[in-house]
């Protein structure tokens, strides 16, 4: 009985490690919101989230549209929708809700550091990942520069997490470094 199982675990373990091998190209079908896309992978659909971004609120029920989330949102769609990317992973390769976490490339552009730099995104401080201190740089220059967000939004930090106020809110100033 012990060899048959051991026979079965032999046989079984190397599908397992095959079928766990990472989505590298995908197609985004859908942009979902500035840092969420829909992609197929090898005939499967996955939901990627962006690794180390933060963009205001779209769709969170309960919460109105936050500043600057229509725009980051139309933005990703216009760099990756219908576009083939490349994914890329970090230690952590699923969330709480059963998205894939990943770093998005186009061609040679790096989506993730892209939407922080032109100020669509905040850099997300809350969990570790391999880019964290050079996105918080990234987002500290797009600040300093009134890019994006930065330019348009009147914003709030609590700790490690920035939001952008509601779109029914006083706007600061006109969007710069589009």
């Amino acid at each position: 009985m012990k060899r048959f199982i051991i026979i079965i675990i032999v046989i079984l373990i190397p599908g397992v490690v095959f079928a766990a091998k990472p989505c590298e190209r995908a197609t985004v079908v859908k942009v979902s919101d500035g840092d969420t896309v829909k992609v197929v992978c090898n005939g499967d659909k996955l939901t990627i989230r962006l690794i180390g971004i933060d963009t205001p609120e779209t769709h969170r029920p309960n919460t109105p549209v936050q500043c600057y989330g229509r725009e980051a949102s139309q933005y990703l769609k216009q760099r990756l929708e219908g576009k083939r990317i490349r994914l890329k992973y970090d230690v952590e390769r699923m969330d709480k809700y059963g998205r894939t976490l990943a770093y998005v490339y186009r061609g040679g552009t790096f989506i993730n550091a892209e939407m922080i730099k032109k100020g669509y995104a905040f850099a997300y401080r809350r969990y570790y990942h391999k880019y964290k201190d050079k996105f918080i740089g990234y987002e500290e220059k797009a600040k300093r520069k009134g890019r994006g967000l930065w330019g348009a939004c009147k914003i709030k930090c609590n700790g490690s997490i920035c939001h952008t106020s509601s779109y029914t809110s006083e706007v600061s100033r006109s969007p710069k470094g589009k």
